[in-house]
C-alpha cells in the first residue's frame, strides 16, 4: 500500500516520531527503526530513505513477484523528502538462532533449509542475484521459529541471465567458505 502525507509530528517530550497510522520507536540500525501501528497496537519495522533514493532501494523488491518466503513491504509513505518503508516485525534472525541453539537437529535445519533454498531460487529464477547472501539476512517470521523469510534483498543484482555471470565465480567462492565455516560450526557443537 503506497500514501501520502504532508507532515510528520514529533514529540519534544520523548523520542517517537508519528508517520501517517504508525509511530516509529527505537533506532535499532541506521535508518532502521522499531515501529507499530497506532490503531492495532502491531509491531512493525520502518526502514527511512531519503526521497531521491527510496525507488532505488526498493527496485529489487518491485521487480520480484510475491513469495512466502521474502519479507515484502506492507506500506510505503511518502513524505515531502523522506520515504518510510513499514515491514511486518520479525522474531530474530537465523545466525542469532543457529548460534544460541548451538546447532539444529536435522529435521530443524532441513525444514529452514529447504525454506532458504526456495526464497532464493525464487530470486535467481526472476533474474535476481544475491551476491552477498548470509544467514543473518534471514529472520523468523513467527514466534515459534518455523517460518523464515529473506529480509534483504539489499545486495540484489537485476539484469539478464548473461549480465549476472560475471557474479557466478564469487557466488562459487562464497559457497566454499559459506560450506567451510558451517562444517566448522557443526564441529564445535558436535554435529559433525
Amino acid at each position: 500500500m503506497l500514501s501520502t502525507f504532508s507532515s510528520t509530528k514529533a514529540s519534544s517530550a520523548s523520542d517517537y516520531i508519528i508517520v501517517g497510522k504508525n509511530v516509529l520507536h527505537q533506532k535499532v540500525a541506521e535508518n532502521v527503526f522499531k515501529a507499530s501501528s497506532l490503531h492495532s497496537g502491531k509491531h512493525l519495522l520502518c526502514k527511512v530513505f531519503p526521497i531521491t533514493r527510496y525507488a532505488q532501494a526498493l527496485a529489487v523488491y518491485t521487480h520480484l513477484p510475491a513469495h512466502p518466503h521474502l519479507h515484502h513491504s506492507s506500506e510505503i509513505i511518502l513524505g515531502h523528502s523522506i520515504a518510510y518503508i513499514f515491514f511486518e516485525h520479525t522474531f530474530g534472525n537465523m545466525y542469532r538462532h543457529v548460534q544460541s541453539s548451538r546447532g539444529l537437529c536435522e529435521d530443524e535445519a532441513l525444514r529452514l533449509f529447504h525454506q532458504i533454498v526456495s526464497a532464493v531460487a525464487h530470486c535467481h529464477n526472476n533474474g535476481v542475484v544475491l551476491p552477498r547472501l548470509k544467514m543473518k539476512n534471514f529472520a523468523f517470521k513467527n514466534e515459534e521459529r518455523t517460518e523464515l523469510a529473506l529480509c534483504t534483498l539489499k545486495a540484489g543484482k537485476m539484469g539478464k541471465r548473461k549480465d549476472l555471470s560475471k557474479y557466478d565465480k564469487g557466488q562459487i567462492m562464497m559457497a566454499r567458505r559459506l560450506l567451510q565455516s558451517i562444517s566448522k560450526t557443526a564441529a564445535l557443537v558436535g554435529c559433525s
